[in-house]
C-alpha cells in the first residue's frame, strides 16, 4: 500500500509539472516577440510573392497581394474589364468587391467598379413580407395602395379582422391573424394606412421556408386619423438577374458601404438568408454593417478552442479567421483576438514565418486583417510600423511630422501621416468612426478611420433603453402588454420593453415556446419541426418543436472536455515514459492473484496492458407480439387414446 501511495503521488506530481509547463508555453507574447514574428511573416509573404511572380499569379492572389503589401498593382489592373469588374474573362461580384477593397487601400479610383456593382441587383423572390398594424386599443383601419383599399379592424386581442374593400389582391390577413400578408406581385406598391385610434405600422419579413420573423428597425406611429407610409425596399446582388448571390452580396455590401453608398435595401436579404449560409461567415459582415451585439456575440461564440475559426468543414481556417476578425481591424484589448494572435504566432506559424504552407491568400488576408499596421510600409519589420505610423522617404514627410523615437530602414523616416497615429485621424480630430450605413450626418472622407469604417461628423449613438424610458428584460422574461425595441446597451438575449413590464417566463405560462427550445411560426412548422400545444407563443403563433429537444448548454460547460482531453494526453505520455515500470508492477500484481499455469501470458512489447474490450452493449428492440403457441399434451398410450375416443362417441349420441 505504501508503495502504491508513493507511485500515485509521483504520478500526480508529474501531471502538475506538465500542466505548469503548458501554462508557461501559452504565456502571453511580449511586444518585441510579436513584432519579430509578424515581421518574419511579412518577409515570408513577400518572398512567396517574388517567387511566384505577379505575372503568373491568379487574379485573387494578386488582389490580396495588393491589399496586404501593395504589390501586383499592374497585374490587378490588367485582369480587369476596363477597370469596371474582375476577372475580365467572367466578371463576378466577390472578386470585383475585393479588387475595389485593394485598390482603395492605395487610393486608386474605383468609381467605375462601384457603379458596376450597384447595377447588379434584383428583388429577392424567397422573402415573404407582412404589414404589421398595432394599437393599444381596438380600432378600425384601412390601407390604401394605388386605387385599392383594404379595410379591417384590430380587435381587443390584437387580431385583425377584414371588413370590406374594393377587391384587394395585394393584401390578406395572415394565417395567424395578427399581420397583413403582402402578395409577392405587389412588393413595389406603396401602402398608406390610417386608423381611428393611435396606432403604429412597420414591415416584417421571413424567409419562405424558415420560421424566424424579422422586424425592420424603423416603425411609423401616428395619432388617430394620421397616415403612415410603408414601402418594401428589398434587393440582393445578382449578376444573372435570375438568382441572388449571397456571398457576392456580402462582399458587395461591405465594400460599397465603406465607400459611402447606401446599402440598407440589401439588409433584409443578407439577414434573412444568413442562417442558411454560415459557411460565408455572415456574422462578420453583418456586425460591421449593423454593429448589432448579437452578431458580435455570435462571432466570439464561433471561435474554436479559443484559437481560430472554421465555419464549414471544407473551409480554410486561416482565411475564416482573418474574415471573422475583420470588423475588429485596428482594435486591441479583445481577448478573443489576443488568443488568436497567440495561436498564430506560437503554434501555427512555420519556421519560415508563413502560415498554411505559404498560401499567399491566407497569409495576406491574416496580415491585413490582424496586423494592418504594416500594410504598405516599405519596411514592415520596423518599430515605426508597429507604433501605427509610416516609413516614408525623408523628403515626403512634412516639417514637424517626423517621429524621431521610432526607426525605419535606410533612407526612410518615421512620419505621422499614416495609419493609426495620423494627424488626419478621425477621432483625434473630434469626429466619430462608424459604418457608413450608420452615419446620420456627413461622411468626412478627408479623415482616416481604422479598417473599413468611415469618419462621421455626427455622433449618432442610439439612445439606451433607459433613455427611451424602457425596461431591460432578461432572456427568461418577456415584455408583457408592451413592445420590444433594440438598443445598443443590451447584452445577448436581452430586450428593451416599452410601455409594458418585464414578466418572468414560467413553464406552462404564456409565451413559453422559445423558453422550451421551440420556434414560434406564423403558419406551418418547418422541416424537422412539429406543432405542439404544450407551449404557447405571442400573437397566437404556432409553437414548433423538435421531437428531441437539446438541453441547454453554457460556455463554461462546453469546455470541460478540453481539460479531460489534456489530462488523458498527459496520462498517455506518462504511461509511455514509464511503461516498463508499469508493466513490471502489473505483472507482479497479477502473479499474486492468478494460478501458476496462467503466469506465462504477457502483453505485446511496447504496449501498456489493457483490459480486452468487447463490443458495446446494444439496445434491445422488442419483437412484435406473436400468437402464443399451443401447449403440447403429454404423450399417451394407444389404449388410453381408444378410451377417450369411445367416451367422445358416447357423448355425441
Amino acid at each position: 500500500n505504501d508503495i502504491m501511495k508513493k507511485k500515485v503521488s509521483i504520478f500526480i506530481f508529474l501531471i502538475l509539472i506538465l500542466l505548469v509547463n503548458l501554462s508557461i508555453i501559452s504565456a502571453e507574447l511580449t511586444a518585441q516577440e510579436e513584432q519579430d514574428k509578424v515581421a518574419l511573416a511579412y518577409d515570408c509573404l513577400k518572398e512567396k510573392i517574388d517567387t511566384i511572380d505577379c505575372t503568373r499569379m491568379s487574379v485573387e492572389q494578386s488582389i490580396f497581394s495588393l491589399l496586404s503589401v501593395n504589390e501586383c498593382l499592374t497585374r490587378v489592373s490588367e485582369e480587369s474589364l476596363d477597370l469596371k469588374c474582375w476577372p475580365k474573362s467572367n466578371c463576378d461580384l466577390k472578386t470585383t468587391a475585393q479588387a475595389i477593397l485593394a485598390l482603395n487601400q492605395i487610393q486608386e479610383d474605383t468609381l467605375l467598379a462601384e457603379e458596376w456593382l450597384m447595377s447588379q441587383n434584383m428583388t429577392p423572390n424567397d422573402l415573404n413580407w407582412f404589414l404589421e398594424v398595432d394599437s393599444l386599443e381596438p380600432t378600425t383601419c384601412s390601407t390604401n395602395y394605388g386605387s385599392k383599399t383594404f379595410n379591417f379592424k384590430i380587435a381587443e386581442n390584437k387580431k385583425i379582422i377584414e371588413t370590406s374593400g374594393d377587391g384587394t389582391p395585394c393584401l390578406s390577413v395572415s394565417t395567424n391573424g395578427y399581420w397583413i400578408e403582402i402578395n409577392k406581385n405587389c412588393y413595389d406598391e406603396t401602402f398608406e394606412t390610417t386608423c381611428d385610434q393611435n396606432f403604429l405600422t412597420t414591415l416584417i419579413f421571413k424567409k419562405s421556408d424558415a420560421p424566424t420573423i424579422y422586424v425592420l428597425d424603423s416603425t411609423n406611429s401616428q395619432s388617430a386619423g394620421g397616415i403612415t407610409i410603408e414601402k418594401i425596399n428589398s434587393l440582393c446582388f445578382s449578376k444573372s438577374g435570375i438568382t441572388c448571390n449571397y456571398e457576392g452580396s456580402l462582399w458587395a455590401a461591405l465594400v460599397l458601404n465603406s465607400r459611402g453608398h447606401d446599402v440598407s435595401a440589401y439588409m433584409p436579404y443578407l439577414v434573412g438568408e444568413s442562417i442558411d449560409n454560415t459557411r460565408y461567415s455572415p456574422e462578420s459582415f453583418l456586425y460591421y454593417l449593423t454593429s448589432e451585439v448579437e452578431y458580435r456575440t455570435q462571432i466570439f461564440e464561433n471561435q474554436i478552442s479559443d484559437k481560430y475559426w472554421q465555419n464549414f468543414g471544407s473551409n480554410n481556417k486561416y482565411y475564416d479567421t482573418a474574415l471573422e476578425l475583420y470588423p475588429f481591424q485596428g482594435e486591441s484589448g479583445i481577448s478573443e483576438k489576443t488568443n488568436t494572435k497567440e495561436w498564430l504566432l506560437t503554434e501555427a506559424q512555420g519556421q519560415d514565418g508563413c502560415w498554411d504552407s505559404g498560401n499567399i491568400i491566407s497569409n495576406a488576408f491574416l496580415l491585413h486583417s490582424i496586423w494592418p499596421e504594416y500594410s504598405g510600409n516599405p519596411d514592415p519589420g520596423s518599430s515605426c510600423g508597429l507604433a501605427g505610423y509610416n516609413c516614408v522617404e525623408e523628403s515626403s514627410c512634412a516639417a514637424g511630422n517626423e517621429i524621431t523615437q521610432y526607426t525605419c530602414g535606410t533612407g526612410m523616416t518615421c512620419c505621422d501621416s499614416g495609419f493609426g497615429g495620423s494627424s488626419d485621424g478621425c477621432e483625434e480630430n473630434g469626429f466619430f468612426c462608424v459604418s457608413g450605413m450608420n452615419c446620420e450626418g456627413n461622411i468626412l472622407y478627408e479623415y482616416d478611420c481604422s479598417g473599413l469604417y468611415l469618419c462621421c461628423d455626427v455622433n449618432n449613438e442610439e439612445k439606451t433603453c433607459a433613455e427611451w424610458g424602457g425596461d431591460i428584460c432578461t432572456s427568461n422574461e418577456y415584455c408583457q402588454s408592451g413592445e420590444t425595441i433594440s438598443t445598443p446597451n443590451l447584452n445577448y438575449g436581452e430586450s428593451c420593453c416599452m410601455e409594458g413590464s418585464c414578466t418572468e417566463i414560467e413553464v406552462g405560462s404564456d409565451f413559453d415556446c422559445e423558453e422550451n427550445y421551440g420556434i414560434c411560426e406564423i403558419s406551418s412548422c418547418g422541416t424537422d419541426y412539429e406543432k405542439t400545444t404544450a407551449y404557447s407563443c405571442e400573437f397566437g403563433d404556432s409553437c414548433c418543436i423538435k421531437s428531441t429537444t437539446p438541453g441547454p448548454s453554457t460556455s463554461s460547460g462546453s469546455k470541460w472536455w478540453i481539460w479531460v482531453l489534456v489530462i488523458l494526453i498527459i496520462i498517455v505520455l506518462v504511461a509511455v515514459v514509464f511503461r516498463d515500470k508499469i508493466k513490471e508492477f502489473l505483472i507482479k500484481n497479477k502473479s499474486r492473484k492468478t494460478p501458476s499455469g496462467m503466469q506465462g501470458r504477457g502483453f505485446p512489447p511496447g504496449f501498456p496492458p489493457s483490459r480486452p474490450m468487447g463490443p458495446p452493449p446494444q439496445r434491445r428492440i422488442m419483437p412484435p407480439p406473436r400468437r402464443p403457441m399451443p401447449q403440447r399434451m403429454p404423450a399417451q398410450r394407444p389404449g388410453e387414446i381408444n378410451d377417450v375416443l369411445k367416451k367422445l362417441k358416447d357423448m355425441s349420441r
